[in-house]
């Protein structure tokens, strides 16, 4: 683990936000090291990890979901690329996860 992987699990979660339906949050799954490795082994992966860790600071934990939800929406538009490659390896990670694997088999 990572200082930063709160940040992280953070920002899975609020990709990933499950529902009342069955399907699991990611924050709540401990994603954050196996993303981490995942997105650094991807082409510029390092880089649009570096990228948003700093664009979403350490404070990013703290605001409230539609601020946090702001915050992603203009990193999104500010770095296209970055940001669709760490969506790509979220969803990667999360839907490979045991716990979602049980959930699509439950739903």
């Amino acid at each position: 683990m990572t200082t930063r992987d709160p940040l992280l699990a953070s920002f899975l979660g609020h990709l990933l936000p499950g529902d009342h339906n069955g399907w699991p949050t990611a924050s709540t799954l401990h994603l954050a090291r196996r993303f981490r490795e995942h997105v650094t082994r991807t082409p510029d992966g390092t880089s649009a990890l570096a990228l948003i860790l700093d664009h979403l600071g350490d404070g990013f934990m703290k605001r409230a979901p539609d601020d946090a939800n702001a915050l992603l929406l203009k990193f999104e538009e500010e770095a296209p690329d970055e940001f669709e490659r760490l969506v790509v390896a979220a969803y990667s990670v999360y839907y490979t996860d045991p716990g979602v694997l049980a959930a699509v088999e439950r739903l």
